[in-house]
């Protein structure tokens, strides 16, 4: 049997047909994304915001789990002018910034910024 790029095998396929076909759960045309570019500088003066512009502790996002060492390695990398993968976001009502993808790098950030910890056993 040869392998076609554009076929896909899934399992229980007709289970994944029927709860599709029940609703669209999130319509495509109510999905509005935009790119947005901001400094870390931007993002951490709109976290210290007295009404939160950015929000980093929803109830879907798990709580801190990087230790010093990684911390101090994406300070590093933003030092040496690397990129850092996409943040997502989602933002409420209020205009407020809720993080979707990229707690643990933007509390690493916020925390060096607040000089909550040093660089070490940098490469």
């Amino acid at each position: 049997m040869g392998y076609n790029e554009n076929e896909a095998i899934v399992e229980n396929e007709d289970e994944l047909e029927a709860s599709h076909s029940t609703g669209d759960v999130y319509p495509m045309q109510t999905i509005k994304v935009s790119k947005g570019f901001y400094s870390v500088y931007e993002l951490k003066r709109k976290f210290d915001r007295k009404d939160r512009g950015i929000v980093l502790d929803s109830s879907f996002q798990r709580e801190g789990v990087w230790g010093q060492g990684q911390k101090s390695e994406l300070v590093e990398s933003v030092l040496m002018g690397l990129p850092l993968p996409i943040f997502y976001f989602n933002e409420d009502k209020k205009g407020r910034l809720i993080v979707v993808d990229g707690r643990q790098r933007l509390t690493a950030l916020f925390e060096f910024i607040d000089c909550k910890f040093k660089l070490g056993d940098l490469k």
